[in-house]
């Protein structure tokens, strides 16, 4: 799996490292992982999904497949391929929330600290 700090930093493992050890999501046990994605909408009403890696989890496959089992969808009761894709998608975005909400809450306290006790080491961590 290739995280964010792998992509920036290819060369430097030390900084690889850093990153990794001081990112503000370590607290939430949230990593970013980066990855190919392509969607197919075909003419037929056929999809076709390639994903590097995260296909094969459920955090992809178990909102969907939640979705199709249900005969109350509107994603299963329209038979609209494009449906399907818009809950790729939307799956696929719904992932990122968490690694949101982490981002602000570390914003958000940093913030705080720079208001209360302005110094150095809280500009420094900026």
């Amino acid at each position: 799996m290739q995280t964010l700090q792998t992509l920036r930093t290819p060369l430097s493992s030390t900084r690889e490292q850093f990153l990794a050890v001081h990112s503000p999501l370590q607290r939430s046990a949230l990593t970013v992982s980066v990855e190919q994605v392509a969607l197919f909408l075909l003419a037929d009403n056929t999809i076709i999904t390639f994903f590097e890696s995260a296909a094969a989890s459920a955090a992809v496959t178990g909102p969907l497949l939640e979705r199709l089992q249900s005969p109350r969808t509107i994603m299963r009761a329209s038979s609209d391929a494009g449906l399907l894709l818009q809950g790729v998608l939307d799956t696929v975005v719904d992932l990122a929330i968490p690694i949101v909400n982490a981002y602000e809450t570390a914003i958000v306290e940093l913030e705080v600290e720079v208001l209360r006790e302005p110094n150095v080491a809280v500009s420094k961590m900026l």
